[in-house]
């Protein structure tokens, strides 16, 4: 997954975005939160807008359990 994220690129679904979701979350379960927030923030850190995708915007909500935990 993190070389993916490193030398990735878009095909379908599978874009360096949802790698980094899906990292993350991995992370998240883990319990590795400062892992988790380094994440979730390459995600929340790109352009948002009031159109973000539903992997944006819940990324947004998954960092700020990382600020929470």
């Amino acid at each position: 997954m993190l070389r993916y994220r490193k030398y990735g690129s878009s095909l379908g679904e599978a874009t360096i975005t949802n790698a980094a979701y899906v990292l993350g979350h991995s992370y998240l379960q883990k319990q590795n939160y400062k892992a988790a927030q380094n994440s979730f923030s390459e995600i929340a850190s790109t352009n948002y807008s009031t159109q973000a995708n539903g992997v944006q915007q819940d990324a947004f909500v998954r960092l700020a359990d990382c600020y929470f935990m």
